[in-house]
C-alpha cells in the first residue's frame, strides 16, 4: 500500500502534468519544494519529460491508482482548468463594470460568469430575481429540510463534512497551514470572485461541473473573507446535488449551530483552514485560554472567533465558548468533555459574571477569573461552591466571547 508521502508526490506530478498539458508555464522547483525530501529525486525525474514517463513515473502512478486512473484525473484537471479560464474571462468582463452588486442581482451576475441562463425559483414571485435559496427541485428542498430537522444525524453529518474537507485538501495537493482557500478553489476549478456587494456577503452558484463563489470585497477582515470562501466551498463540495444558488450574510455564515447545512459548511471550512491533524498536535492538549486561541489565529490565519471555536471543539479539556450580543447569550459551543453544567442560551449573563461586568463597561484582566458555576448554570445545585474559570474578550460589532474552563472536571 502506498504511503501518504508517495500519494502526495504522485498528486504533485499529476498537477504538474495537468498544467503543462493545458499550456501553462510550470515552475519545477516550486513543485519540488512541496514534495517530501526523500522522494524529490524520483519526482524530479518524473517532471523532466515524457521520455521518463514509463521508467520514473510509472511506480508512482501504480501506487496512486494505476496509470489509467491517473490519466483520467489529468484529463479531469485539464477540463476543470479550462472551465475556470472561461469563467475568469467572463468574470473580468463583469467586474470591469466597477459597481457594487446588489443582492437581488447576484444570481444573474454569477449566472453570466458560469455561463448558464438565469433560472428562477418557481416558488418565488416572478419579480424577485434572486431568491436567498434556490433548490434544484422541490423534492431536494424537502429532503434538505428534513435533514435540518433531524438532529440525531447532526454529528454524523459534521463528521462527513470534515472528511470531505480533508479529501478536498488532498486532491488539491495542499498539506501545510496556513491554507489558502483561494488556491484550493483554483485547483478544483472553482471561480472565486471578490467584489463589493450590498445585502449579502457570500454567494455560491453550482451548475453541473461548474461553480462560482462571490465574496463581498467590503468585508474588512482578510481572515473573515477567507472563512467565507471556505464556507462557500463547503456548500459546493457537500450540497451541490441539492443546492443551485445560495446567498447569505456574514452573521448567518458565522452563526454557530449543531445541525443543518450551515453547520456542515462551517465544519468543512474549519477543517479546511484548521486541519484537525495540526490542531490536535499543537493546541488541543493545552489548557484552554484565549492566548492559545490567539496562537491558533496566527498559525492558521483565521478570525479570533473561528480559532476559539475550533480550539474548544477539539480540546481535550472541559471547556465551552459563549457568544453574547446585545446583552443576550446567542449560542454556545462545548468540548466533548464539557458535561457537568448546562448553560442556557437566550438569557442575560448573571450580574456576578465577568461577562456582565464587560457589558457594564468594565475592563477585565486578560486572563481567566474564577466565577461561581451556578452563575452560568442556574439549574446546577450539586455543589454551590463549584467554580469555573471565565475569560472574556470583545468581539466584532459589539459582541462578547466568553470562555469557560472547568479545571476540576
Amino acid at each position: 500500500m502506498a504511503t501518504k508521502k508517495e500519494v502526495q508526490s504522485a498528486k504533485l506530478v499529476d498537477e504538474y502534468l495537468a498544467g503543462a498539458l493545458a499550456g501553462k508555464a510550470m515552475d519545477m522547483e516550486a513543485y519540488l519544494k512541496r514534495c517530501p525530501p526523500d522522494l524529490r529525486e524520483e519526482v524530479r525525474l518524473a517532471l523532466e519529460g515524457v521520455g521518463f514517463l514509463v521508467s520514473s513515473y510509472e511506480p508512482l502512478l501504480m501506487k496512486s491508482g494505476g496509470a489509467e486512473a491517473v490519466g483520467r484525473r489529468i484529463a479531469e484537471a485539464i477540463a476543470r482548468q479550462q472551465r475556470l479560464g472561461e469563467m475568469e474571462e467572463r468574470a473580468g468582463v463583469q467586474a470591469a463594470l466597477g459597481r457594487p452588486i446588489r443582492a437581488p442581482d447576484a444570481l444573474g451576475w454569477l449566472s453570466r460568469i458560469v455561463g448558464i441562463p438565469l433560472q428562477q425559483d418557481p416558488q418565488q414571485p416572478a419579480r424577485q430575481v434572486a431568491p436567498v435559496l434556490l433548490y434544484r427541485n422541490r423534492e431536494a428542498g424537502a429532503l434538505l429540510e428534513r435533514e435540518q430537522r433531524d438532529r440525531l444525524q447532526a454529528a454524523a453529518l459534521l463528521s462527513k463534512a470534515e472528511r470531505v474537507a480533508r479529501r478536498f485538501l488532498d486532491e488539491a495537493g495542499v498539506t501545510e497551514p496556513p491554507i489558502s482557500p483561494y488556491e484550493v478553489a483554483r485547483m478544483h476549478g472553482i471561480l472565486v470572485a471578490e467584489q463589493a456587494t450590498k445585502g449579502c456577503d457570500g454567494c455560491v452558484l453550482i451548475e453541473g461541473d461548474s461553480a462560482a463563489v462571490l465574496v463581498n470585497a467590503a468585508i474588512e477582515s482578510e481572515e473573515r473573507r477567507r472563512f467565507t470562501v471556505a464556507h462557500e466551498l463547503g456548500h459546493v463540495a457537500l450540497h451541490g446535488d441539492l443546492l443551485q444558488f445560495r446567498r447569505e450574510a456574514l452573521d448567518e455564515i458565522e452563526q454557530e449551530t449543531d445541525s443543518g447545512i450551515e453547520a456542515e459548511a462551517n465544519a468543512f471550512a474549519s477543517e479546511l483552514l484548521m486541519p484537525a491533524e495540526f490542531v490536535d498536535r499543537e493546541f488541543a492538549r493545552q489548557v484552554p485560554s484565549f492566548s492559545v486561541a490567539e496562537a491558533m489565529q496566527t498559525r492558521f490565519r483565521v478570525s479570533f472567533t473561528a480559532a476559539a471555536l475550533r480550539l474548544v471543539k477539539r480540546s481535550h479539556h472541559s471547556c465551552a465558548l459563549l457568544f453574547t450580543r446585545d446583552g443576550t447569550v446567542v449560542w454556545m459551543a462545548r468540548s466533548p468533555e464539557w458535561r457537568r453544567y448546562y448553560v442556557p442560551t437566550g438569557t442575560t449573563p448573571h450580574a456576578g459574571t465577568v461577562t456582565a461586568g464587560l457589558l457594564q463597561g468594565e475592563e477585565p484582566a486578560r486572563k481567566g477569573y474564577p466565577t461561581l458555576a451556578s452563575y452560568w448554570a442556574p439549574d446546577h445545585r450539586a455543589d454551590d461552591d463549584a467554580v469555573v474559570v471565565e475569560e472574556v474578550r470583545r468581539g466584532h460589532a459589539g459582541s462578547i466571547l466568553t470562555l469557560l474552563y472547568d479545571q476540576d472536571a
